[in-house]
């Protein structure tokens, strides 16, 4: 079987009328791993990320580092591609570059959500660029994986994409009035700013 169009014909027991339902009939092209940023935001599966980079901070010492999350996508022979990651199929693990050992070093993975955040001590990111391949399958299928440098290099803010006040619980609001004492009241806003990578981050 292949892919192609499939006609379905449905006929009724007691009536001459006779219905025909056109169907397109496609097959998985590809499986690929791919990472992309994390937390999540409108269009985040759009970036995929070969590098975690931690956050330029010229203010304090802190370091941050980019957390990423990794899905399996299906590319079929129409075009479209699937992101499989509500399936119960879907595995991803984590390998030493170009090698079947398990790395657990680098990065952590969570087995429910698949985010991966950096563990590796800063001591040796500030010394070298580590990588790890990040594989996953789909049942028996196997998914063309791919390869995450984490570098101390840092991501510098291009972009400001949006600030937004935030409401009483927390929350960020396209508009939310703010009221009280001129000169006495504080409020906060929340920041999305897109980085050099082109992924983003709120807050």
């Amino acid at each position: 079987a292949g892919s192609g169009t499939g006609i379905v014909i449905v006929r009724f027991v007691h009536s001459p009328l006779v219905a025909r339902i056109n169907l397109t009939v496609v097959l998985m092209a590809s499986l690929r791993v791919q990472v992309s940023p994390f937390p999540a935001y409108p269009g985040h599966r759009q970036v995929a990320l070969t590098v975690l980079h931690r956050y330029r901070n010229d203010f304090d010492s802190a370091i941050v580092r980019q957390s990423g999350v990794a899905l399996i996508l299906m590319t079929l022979t129409n075009g479209t591609t699937l992101d499989l990651g509500g399936s119960s199929l879907v595995n991803i693990s984590l390998r030493q570059a170009g090698s079947a050992l398990a790395s657990t070093d680098t990065l952590s993975l969570d087995r429910n959500t698949f985010v991966l955040t950096v563990i590796a001590p800063n001591a040796v990111l500030s010394t070298r660029n580590v990588q790890v391949d990040v594989v996953g399958t789909f049942g028996s299928i196997a998914a063309t994986p791919v390869r995450l440098t984490v570098t101390n290099d840092p991501l510098t803010i291009t972009e400001i994409a949006w600030v937004r006040p935030l409401d009483q619980t927390g929350l960020s609001q396209p508009s939310y009035p703010l009221s009280g004492v001129a000169g006495g009241y504080a409020g906060q806003v929340a920041i999305q700013a897109r980085f050099s990578d082109g992924s983003q981050h709120a807050n």
